[in-house]
């Protein structure tokens, strides 16, 4: 089917960006893709912010302007949809699968239309479909980018006055979400009661900078990094949006991330470079550049690699740069390209004393040096089939047939056949590697990180400081209790409203709670831009519609004319219009994932 398409003159066409593009083998979109968006990544994706986002439905239905500005316009409407409008649904993304240019990456989003306190409420989003695959880190690249269409964006931050551009800190003048959810969040999980908000990441060009992420520094591993690696779906994406004033959140929801849990103000306040023995005070986020051939574990546990990268800071002026020295991905270089040695593909074995395939972490070794290839290697991480039945964690390792506990704070001795002598893996943490699923879903146990229960009633209570309670009525409709989900302020009801030109917009309240959507990024990796791969950042805008308070409904709808091609990548901006490529359609009533 792919030569025969090729050979009708699909080498050439324009992509959902209005550009001209090269379809190639790899773009075309054949039956078995399409069942990977449809049924796998989107709905993965949707069902991440459903869980955690709540809204307000209103009585209107969404109703469609005759006309959308770019990049929406090149996305057809269904006709029944512009004539009728939409009921019963708090957001509508149109989604397609076409090749993306040179400078693009996997996925992109675009905020169409919004309602009249600015929630969105129609979005556009382009997968390219060369790099979207059936893991987990697709399902959180697409989450990422929802994110962003449903108001992580510039423009709504400073709509909702919560960014503060004045921030000074480590001698540069800095970016902080300074929102009160944010504050409060960002406070917990880093143990330091005086930081002003969550810093956002220094990018460059005009496109980056209306497309904000957190700083990868403090945030590696989280769902709006620069370049999503785990995408933990913390507090503090959940946070920003909270703070929008047309969401509530479900905070029993946040998943952990140990990337820079309790790392105190001196880990935020002082460059890398004046932190005394960086690498040893926070091991499961820095290494020492004085040994970069030990085999050690990425931050997020989905990859081994070795101390060869860096997060780079102030990289314009080199008196005030700073680097951060951080594991890179291990990989090897094959004819077909550069192949990444994630521990959950079970076709890897270049990884010495690694059991890979499904269900497989990166876990923390000690005393292990293999010999291979008359090679002695230093191992500090091997990936091991990990199992979380019961709320506990179990190990099987290399050469092992059977499962063995593996309590955290406890260590499993382990002989491997291409070891030179006997050495221990050290358990992880249950949150490390027990809060994504395989398929990208998330299964939280709420605090899985927090020290004790104290820390736990101390987040209980700023979470009501910040946010007034609910109404008895709505306390009804969301089954969650006040403390779990903080009301944010509602604007009037008021139908969809058209946006200018923006990445990420939000609409008006609701009279009922509903949950809401989102959409992730790539690679995470600080490297060169061919080890990135294609981090997922171009957001075009999104809109959210009216959910019924009683009932609501996820249907898809494909257009009957879908060619037979993929999507783009990069977060793109606001987009309005109905265009050319009526491809993949998702109703989203959020309403009905209130009861997932």
């Amino acid at each position: 089917m792919e030569e025969d398409v090729l050979r009708k003159g699909w080498g050439n066409m324009r992509n959902c960006l209005g550009g001209k593009v090269n379809c190639e083998a790899g773009h075309i979109f054949l039956q078995e893709k399409k069942q990977l968006y449809t049924q796998k990544i989107i709905p993965g994706a949707v069902k991440l912010h459903a869980e955690r986002l709540i809204v307000k439905p209103t009585a209107d239905k969404i109703e469609f302007p005759r006309s959308l500005n770019e990049p929406c316009n090149h996305f057809n409407s269904f006709s029944e949809h512009i004539r009728d409008g939409v009921s019963d649904a708090d957001f509508i993304i149109y989604s397609a699968a076409r090749p993306s240019s040179a400078e693009s990456r996997a996925v992109w989003v675009a905020t169409c239309i919004t309602w009249g306190d600015s929630r969105p409420s129609i979005g556009a989003m382009n997968f390219d479909p060369k790099c979207m695959t059936d893991t987990a880190w697709s399902v959180r690249v697409a989450a990422h980018e929802l994110a962003h269409a449903l108001g992580f964006s510039q423009e709504k931050m400073e709509e909702r006055s919560i960014l503060n551009s004045e921030y000074i800190v480590r001698g540069m003048r800095r970016k902080v979400v300074a929102g009160n959810h944010v504050k409060a969040k960002t406070r917990a999980h880093f143990g330091c009661n005086s930081l002003e908000g969550m810093e956002l990441e220094d990018e460059d060009g005009a496109s980056a900078r209306r497309i904000p992420h957190w700083k990868e520094r403090h945030a590696r591993d989280e769902l709006m990094a620069p370049t999503v690696g785990a995408g933990y779906y913390t507090a503090l994406t959940m946070a920003v949006l909270a703070d929008m004033g047309y969401y509530r959140v479900n905070w029993r929801m946040a998943e952990p991330m140990s990337w820079g849990h309790r790392s105190g103000c001196n880990f935020l306040e002082k460059k890398c470079s004046e932190i005394q023995r960086l690498a040893s005070t926070s091991p499961h986020m820095f290494c020492d550049t004085n040994d970069d051939e030990t085999l050690r574990c990425t931050s997020d546990r989905r990859h081994v690699g070795t101390c060869t990268a860096n997060i780079a800071e102030n990289k314009g002026n080199p008196a005030d740069k700073d680097v951060c020295p951080v594991v890179s991905l291990y990989f090897n270089e094959t004819s077909s390209g550069t192949k990444y040695n994630a521990c959950s593909d079970v076709t890897v074995t270049s990884l010495p004393g690694s059991l890979t395939g499904g269900g497989s972490w990166c876990l923390d070794a000690e005393l292990l040096e293999t010999n291979v290839n008359r090679e002695n290697k230093s191992v500090k991480g091997v990936c091991a089939q990990v199992s979380c039945e019961g709320g506990t964690v179990k190990v099987k390792y290399l050469g092992s047939s059977d499962f063995h506990s593996c309590p955290e704070d406890t260590q499993i001795s382990v002989t491997l056949n291409d070891s030179k002598q006997d050495g221990k893996i050290k358990c992880p943490k249950y949150g490390e590697v027990c809060t994504i699923a395989g398929n990208g879903s998330s299964i939280v146990i709420p605090r899985a990180l927090e020290d004790d229960k104290r820390d736990e009633r101390g987040e209980e209570r700023e979470a009501a400081v910040v946010a007034p309670a609910l109404s008895p009525g709505a306390e009804a409709r969301t089954k969650a209790s006040p403390a779990d989900l903080p009301a944010a302020e509602h604007s009037s009801e008021e139908g969809p409203s058209e946006e200018a030109s923006t990445a990420e917009a939000s609409s008006p309240g609701k009279n009922s709670e509903a949950p809401v959507v989102q959409a992730a990024s790539k690679q995470p990796q600080q490297e060169s831009e061919a080890e990135q791969m294609t981090a997922v950042e171009a957001s075009a805008t999104t809109q959210q519609v009216p959910a019924n308070s009683l009932q609501g409904s996820v249907g898809w709808a494909t257009a009957s004319n879908i060619p037979a091609v993929g999507e783009t990548t990069g977060d793109a901006g606001t987009m309005r219009g109905s265009g050319a490529v009526p491809l993949l359609f998702l109703l989203l009533g959020l309403w009905g994932f209130a009861a997932l």
